[in-house]
């Protein structure tokens, strides 16, 4: 983070200060937080004491950020600074998709909250008024299959950018769920699969005003090829060909906030049940 630079208090919540500077936003969190492509962790264990609110002025100087003219976070040379960028390599022979996919479909069976968008995406029971959303959902997400069934990849990548937005929270189930079909699209090195990635990420940046702020930080984030760690580590766990640490990893990505793990698990399995029927993932 350059010195000199003059931000404010973007948004406050129980374990994050989001600050903005020139249209970025970088997340304030406590130690031992999940690290994300805007993590900026500090060594302090609780933010529950902090009285920091939207608009408070933020000031980088010398190796320090000033928030609210009284709290100060140092970081010097010896910061680590840890990368969240995926590291695209091919699929072992031995790694075969269904292994992948049914570990993520099991789980999600399990574990899929009532909000979540894979009942949406995978015909789940019938949906209450209360999950209205997730009706506009699953109606996208038949329509941009069916152009997918039909070999339309320009109109599939359109319909999936109609999920943008979707949903209630900081980050709607519908981000959430393109978060993890770029993720898995970037395990896979076909043609068919850069093409259709290309197309998606250009209606992406076309739509992404449509959501929040932080949400659409984290799917520019993603569209250049930066997740959150343990997305990294699932990324790992598959090349690893460990059956336990697979599942241990997905199982953690499952209990990210209410629903987003979940629902990003969704985007990857939504990827994976499109593009690689009857394939091992090595031949994307």
């Amino acid at each position: 983070m350059n010195s000199g630079r003059n931000g404010t208090v973007h948004s406050v919540y129980k374990n994050s200060v989001n600050l903005i500077f020139d249209g970025q936003i970088v997340s304030l969190q406590p130690a031992g937080s999940t690290l994300t492509p805007l993590s900026l962790l500090t060594d302090c264990p609780d933010f529950s004491l902090l009285r920091v609110q939207r608009e408070d002025v933020v000031f980088t100087d010398q190796h320090r950020l000033q928030v609210a003219g009284k709290y100060v976070f140092c970081y010097g040379k010896q910061t680590p600074l840890i990368s969240t960028r995926l590291v695209v390599r091919q699929f072992p022979v031995s790694t075969e998709y269904l292994r992948v996919t049914r570990a993520i479909s099991d789980i999600l069976e399990e574990a899929a909250p009532t909000e979540s968008i894979y009942h949406a995406a995978f015909g789940r029971p019938a949906l209450s008024l209360s999950q209205i959303y997730l009706t506009e959902e699953r109606s996208i997400l038949e329509h941009a299959g069916a152009k997918h069934a039909e070999g339309d990849v320009s109109s599939t990548a359109f319909g999936l950018s109609e999920l943008i937005g979707l949903g209630p929270g900081l980050t709607p189930s519908g981000d959430d769920f393109l978060i993890g079909v770029l993720f898995a699209l970037d395990m896979g090195n076909s043609a068919e699969i850069r093409t259709f990635r290309q197309l998606l990420w250009q209606k992406i940046l076309e739509h992404v005003e449509m959501t929040t702020d932080l949400s659409g930080q984290f799917l520019r984030c993603a569209g250049k090829g930066y997740f959150a760690a343990p997305l990294l580590d699932l990324h790992s766990a598959v090349f690893g060909g460990d059956k336990k640490m697979l599942n241990e990893t997905i199982r953690t990505i499952a209990t990210i906030g209410h629903s987003s793990g979940c629902d990003t698990l969704s985007g990857i399995l939504w990827v994976l049940k499109r593009f690689c029927t009857e394939r091992r993932i090595e031949t994307w």
